[in-house]
């Protein structure tokens, strides 16, 4: 068993091929707020979407990287509400270090924070298959961000 924010997932599962050691930041998160297991929840489903759209570049810092920052972070925000949601992300991102990789992973996650609160508005039947197919299609527009942040370069 691999450990993620608190929660177990099987060694075989493809959340724990990229599960990262939480660092001390997003472990005092998790103690101090109930949404944890739910941000970890997400981010699961968005590595295993991620990993089924975008089989090649899912976790490379290419297209399905960043698809999978907007839908984690957009599902997260459809969830449990912009302000929460954007805290964990940012925790997270912050604690990589301000690298190439980082600034790419947190304007992806600006795209899909704000995707949440839309999708609430819209009342789509499906919000994450909503929000899944605005990523999708920024990702096929070149819409998301590559690293350094610079648009669509993926």
């Amino acid at each position: 068993m691999a450990l993620a924010g608190g929660v177990a997932l099987a060694l075989g599962s493809p959340a724990a091929a990229h599960a990262e050691t939480p660092s001390p930041d997003e472990v005092a998160w998790c103690v101090l707020n109930a949404n944890c297991t739910t941000a970890v929840d997400v981010k699961d489903w968005a590595l295993r979407t991620a990993q089924w759209k975008y089989p090649e570049s899912f976790a490379t810092d290419g297209k399905g990287d960043a698809f999978r920052h907007c839908i984690w972070a957009g599902a997260l925000s459809q969830r449990v509400g912009y302000d929460t949601a954007y805290t964990a992300v940012m925790i997270h991102e912050y604690d990589e270090g301000g690298s190439s990789t980082a600034t790419m992973d947190a304007f992806n996650d600006y795209v899909g924070l704000e995707l949440g609160p839309r999708a609430d508005s819209a009342r789509p039947k499906n919000a994450w298959g909503w929000i899944v197919d605005e990523c999708e299609q920024r990702a096929e527009n070149q819409e998301l961000f590559g690293l350094d942040g610079v648009r669509g370069a993926y």
